[in-house]
């Protein structure tokens, strides 16, 4: 088993520990199936850095929610 081989079955086992997560990780193949070889690093920095913005967003919401009370 090659490194890939072994990386994609260690996100599978991850996946199957986590369902919630399937629906971004589809999202992810998607933008990855149509983006060229040599920027797929730079377009999952580009999506990792919008899942951190959009949890910040939801931590903010919550703090102030808490706040609130």
């Amino acid at each position: 088993m090659n490194t890939l081989q072994k990386a994609i079955a260690k996100r599978d086992e991850f996946l199957a520990e986590h369902p919630h997560l399937k629906e971004y990780q589809r999202e992810i193949d998607e933008v990855l199936d149509k983006t060229p070889e040599h920027e797929r690093a730079h377009v999952l920095g580009i999506l990792m850095s919008s899942k951190l913005f959009e949890l910040q967003n939801a931590l903010l919401n919550l703090t102030e929610a808490v706040g609130k009370e």
